[in-house]
């Protein structure tokens, strides 16, 4: 595997705009990392924390796979209004608070024209503060189109800083941070995605 040129994280950021990298998670997988050991960088002080974590873990697989799924309902009732999205790292420009709305349809103009995307997430690490907390993971970001010209993967390598905040009905995603650390296969699967897209749009 290769790592792609800088000119190709332009490029898809011009396809996906604040995609980056393509919210659309298949059968993600993560676990929590809260061990009740003196050097964890959380230590759990109770049953309630305890309930805390398997919530916050929830709210972060629900989210990445209901945008899997185009369940887009799920994926903004599980989005902070605003929301701080910051994939500066991957070209995207400067980060911004958004509207939920506004950053989903964005994702619908590019995510759509991929036949699979799959976000494996490693374990999580969580630091829970009051009704506020943090979720660290590292993600392999894997997009597939069947039959594409130069190849049918393309996989982006890097981490997320997970916010999230506790609200009345639950915990809800607050943030993302993306910090980008390479990328391998088909760079020009972005642009083919967006005009994909674009396609599947106008039926």
């Amino acid at each position: 595997m290769t790592e792609k040129k800088p000119m190709n994280r332009r490029a898809f950021c011009k396809a996906g705009a604040l995609a980056a990298t393509g919210l659309g998670l298949s059968g993600a997988t993560s676990f929590a990392l809260a061990s009740q050991t003196a050097d964890s960088s959380h230590t759990l002080s109770g049953e309630s924390d305890m309930t805390a974590s398997y919530e916050i873990i929830n709210a972060v697989q629900g989210f990445f796979e209901s945008s899997d799924n185009n369940q887009r309902a799920t994926t903004e009732s599980l989005m902070s209004t605003p929301f701080h999205l910051d994939y500066s790292s991957f070209g995207a420009g400067p980060a911004a608070d958004l509207n939920p709305a506004d950053i989903l349809n964005g994702w619908s103009q590019f995510l759509p024209g991929f036949d699979h995307t799959h976000h494996q997430l490693s374990p999580m690490v969580l630091e829970i503060t009051g009704d506020t907390a943090k979720a660290r993971v590292y993600v392999t970001a894997t997009h597939f189109i069947a039959e594409a010209e130069g190849g049918e993967l393309w996989t982006v390598y890097g981490s997320y800083d997970i916010g999230l905040k506790k609200t009345e009905t639950g915990w809800i995603l607050s943030g993302l941070v993306f910090h980008y650390k390479f990328q391998s296969g088909n760079g020009t699967l972005p642009a083919l995605a967006q005009a994909r897209a674009a396609e599947k749009s106008k039926k």
